[in-house]
């Protein structure tokens, strides 16, 4: 396995462990959104360039787009706590 795609992996699976889905406050009864984590402009362009170097069945791309629906359910629970 190349350095790069090493890495990449590392990243991946760090990023997908620390997400997690809601959790639930049992003193207050309800349902608490997980934080979600906000990247720079230039940590997400060296995301794309590396993922970019994927090939299209890479279980990598597969993982990364899971992560980013996770993401927008986050986005969307706290949204609703609004």
């Amino acid at each position: 396995m190349n350095k790069n795609l090493w890495i990449t992996a590392q990243i991946t699976m760090m990023l997908l462990t620390a997400c997690g889905t809601a959790d639930f406050d049992f003193a207050a009864n309800q349902i608490v959104c997980p934080s979600i984590v906000d990247y720079d402009i230039s940590l997400q362009s060296q995301a794309a360039i590396e993922l970019s170097g994927l090939n299209s069945e890479s279980v990598l791309r597969r993982m990364m787009n899971d992560y980013g629906i996770l993401r927008q359910k986050i986005r969307l629970c706290h949204a609703a706590e609004n």
